[in-house]
């Protein structure tokens, strides 16, 4: 890879070329997950994550 990834998250080995990036990840290792799964009831922490998830029950 190329492409200098300098943001590195606190949670895990990922990094990432742009701090928004980094921000938008970080959410992932919150325990609050506001957006349930109305079918299986699998919380997400991003409400993208929920939409592409829900095509699993399609």
């Amino acid at each position: 890879d190329r492409v200098k990834r300098k943001y590195q998250c606190q949670g895990c080995p990922r990094r990432f070329r742009r701090s928004e990036h980094l921000g938008r990840h970080v959410r992932t290792h919150d325990l609050v997950k506001p957006f349930p799964c109305p079918i299986c009831l699998r919380s997400f922490a991003r409400a993208d994550a929920l939409k592409r998830h829900a095509k699993v029950h399609r």
